[in-house]
């Protein structure tokens, strides 16, 4: 099994674009996606409701790829709830 921040990222992000999902990989780039503001309120909405967390919309504009915004849920979901898997991801 590989990360499930960037797995549940990578799916959001896909069905967001109308992507297969096995064509988002943790480097890509959401600027090479096509992904801009409108799509990443969306993303971060929905990446909101996913992780029960919030994420601060300032910090979009400096996260550049799926590696980085995984890595800004996984950070908010363990400052929240204390583990690295919390029940908080549904599966």
């Amino acid at each position: 099994m590989g990360d499930p921040y960037i797995e549940r990222v990578s799916a959001i992000v896909a069905a967001a674009r109308r992507l297969p999902v096995e064509s988002i990989r943790p480097e890509t780039a959401l600027s090479d996606i096509g992904i801009d503001s409108l799509d990443a309120l969306d993303i971060l909405f929905k990446l909101e409701e996913e992780f029960d967390v919030s994420l601060p919309s300032e910090e979009l504009p400096r996260v550049s790829s799926i590696e980085e915004l995984a890595r800004c849920a996984r950070e908010l979901v363990e400052a929240k709830h204390g583990e690295v898997l919390a029940p908080a991801i549904k599966q």
